[in-house]
């Protein structure tokens, strides 16, 4: 189930950076909501099978774990200036917080 977790993963990042200039938090996780809902009904139609929410968490829960372990990796070669430094960095110093919602 890595495969629609990642997909829920990124949705779930996405959605992040708009909260709370321009989604509540209330928004945020209905959005997120439908999507799963709208990502996992497409999956039984398409495929027959239905998905067991679980197994979706943990995809996610995985994708994010990785995300965080190669941008670990991937920061220490950008150059500190870079957009990409900074991207690489929030998301490190979120995943650390604890604050990080998963998906």
């Amino acid at each position: 189930m890595v495969d629609l977790g990642t997909i829920a993963f990124y949705a779930n990042i996405e959605l992040l950076g708009y909260v709370p200039q321009f989604l509540t938090t209330e928004v945020y996780k209905a959005y997120l909501d439908q999507f799963k809902f709208w990502i996992t009904d497409e999956y039984e139609k398409v495929y027959g099978e239905s998905v067991d929410p679980q197994d979706l968490q943990q995809g996610c829960n995985w994708r994010q774990d990785f995300t965080y372990e190669f941008l670990k990796m991937a920061v220490l070669d950008l150059p500190e200036s870079s957009s990409e430094y900074e991207q690489s960095k929030w998301f490190i110093d979120f995943y650390n917080s604890g604050d990080m919602p998963s998906c």
